[in-house]
């Protein structure tokens, strides 16, 4: 059976639509303009609070309650010590983490979600702009963190896997990632026990990727695939009975495809829908979502554990949606 899981989104790399709080009184888009806004020791302070009361034991407990065995767990580069501005330490905070899947019979993905340069241009990089990930120097420094990952965590019962890189952007070249791939690949063989997975993102070219994954032969290859309905004009214009169709009809036939050539997962998916629902709706698409995601991968994890305002997006705001 598909593992049942959920993102620690919004904890150690910031996300201003999920914490907007920790964001209160400045200008910052993301967490490096943050920071430099902040000044070292105002980031410090802002950004230790946050770590220790945003996930605490109480929360993994109570989604360990609900049901759910799977923590996706993204970190930036800067998790051990943080070039400037950034605020490193963040792994006192993963080292808990682990205590407490331990502790809840859980299990744990590092998903590196943050690279050095960028790897997106996207906020949730840890810093919004330019792509400068794919030069050799930020690929180094990409997999030399991994094997820091890697010493720290690869022998712990409770790691399922590392997702080497979280979504890249799409004009990244498939060479260039198939190859950082397989670099990764041989890092994780070389320290972590033998059942560590290695998470690769689709990059948003689901079937090329999968089919180059596939050629690669590699034994811990997952494919990760984040399944939306939110972001493109044709999905935002979709009423509920649209999203119901789409999460029921189509999309076990695309995750069927993908898993002939490697096994995959939905690290990232939701039930949140632009426009107006009530709970039962929301509910309603989760529960639709959740049956096409049991059947045809290999496990799914839900984006994301908490947000501020506590809608759709925050699972722990919504157990109801795991019991309809």
């Amino acid at each position: 059976m598909a593992f049942q899981g959920v993102n620690l989104g919004g904890w150690l790399v910031l996300e201003k639509w999920i914490t907007p709080g920790v964001f209160e009184g400045t200008s910052a888009i993301d967490e490096y303009s943050l920071c430099l806004e902040l000044g070292e020791q105002g980031a410090k302070e802002r950004l230790e609070k946050h770590r220790q009361t945003f996930i605490t034991r109480e929360h993994i407990k109570k989604l360990s309650g609900m049901g759910l065995k799977t923590l996706r767990l993204p970190v930036g580069y800067w998790l051990f010590e943080a070039p400037t501005p950034f605020v490193g330490g963040g792994d006192t905070h993963v080292d808990q983490l682990f205590d407490w899947a331990q502790e809840f019979e859980m299990q744990v993905i590092l998903d590196i979600h943050g690279a050095p340069g960028s790897q997106n241009g996207w906020d949730h990089s840890g810093r919004a702009g330019e792509i400068g990930w794919p030069s050799e120097q930020n690929i180094q420094t990409s997999l030399r963190f991994l094997e820091r990952l890697t010493v720290r965590y690869g022998q712990s019962p409770v790691l399922f896997g590392i997702e080497v890189l979280n979504e890249p952007h799409w004009d990244i070249p498939l060479d260039t990632l198939i190859d950082y791939y397989q670099r990764s690949h041989r890092i994780i063989d070389q320290a972590c026990r033998a059942e560590i997975r290695v998470i690769c993102s689709d990059a948003f070219r689901l079937e090329q990727m999968a089919e180059r994954l596939a050629g690669t032969r590699l034994s811990r290859i997952v494919l990760d695939v984040h399944m939306y309905q939110l972001f493109t004009p044709e999905d935002r214009a979709l009423g509920l009975d649209g999203h119901l169709e789409k999460a029921v009809t189509n999309w076990p036939d695309l995750l069927r495809g993908l898993s002939k050539y490697v096994p995959v997962m939905v690290g990232e998916w939701s039930a949140a829908m632009d426009g107006s629902y009530n709970n039962d709706e929301y509910a309603q698409y989760f529960q639709a979502q959740r049956k096409t995601f049991d059947g045809a991968s290999i496990g799914w994890t839900y984006w994301t554990a908490r947000t501020q305002d506590g809608g759709a997006w925050s699972l722990l705001d919504h157990p109801e949606f795991l019991e309809k």
